[in-house]
C-alpha cells in the first residue's frame, strides 16, 4: 500500500491493538498502539524516528474494518509524521 512503510504485524483486536511497522528507507521500526473511542482512535507510541506520537484520528467506516485497514487509514492521515519524505504533507490536525 505504501512503498515507504511495511506493516510487520498487528496484535490485538479492532478496539485495542498494537501495530509494528518498518520504514523501508532506513530499516528502522516503530510501534503504535490504537485504542478505539467511538468513531475515533487514540494513537500513541514510538515512531521509527525515535519520536513519540500521541494523536487522535477520526475513522469513518461503513463496515467493521480490520486492524490492518485501520493502520493504513491512520498512516495516510499521519503521513507527515510517519514518513515525512513520502511526498504530500498530510496535516494530522
Amino acid at each position: 500500500m505504501n512503498e515507504h512503510l511495511i506493516l510487520i504485524d498487528t496484535v490485538g483486536d479492532i478496539d485495542n491493538f498494537t501495530a509494528n511497522y518498518e520504514h523501508t528507507e532506513t530499516g528502522l521500526t516503530g510501534q503504535i498502539q490504537f485504542i478505539k473511542l467511538g468513531n475515533e482512535y487514540s494513537v500513541f507510541g514510538e515512531l521509527h524516528t525515535g519520536e513519540t506520537i500521541e494523536e487522535t484520528v477520526a475513522i469513518e467506516a461503513s463496515s467493521a474494518p480490520t486492524p490492518k485497514q485501520i493502520f493504513w487509514l491512520v498512516a495516510e492521515v499521519l503521513k507527515a509524521l510517519l514518513c515525512p519524505e513520502c511526498g504530500d504533507k498530510t496535516n494530522p490536525e
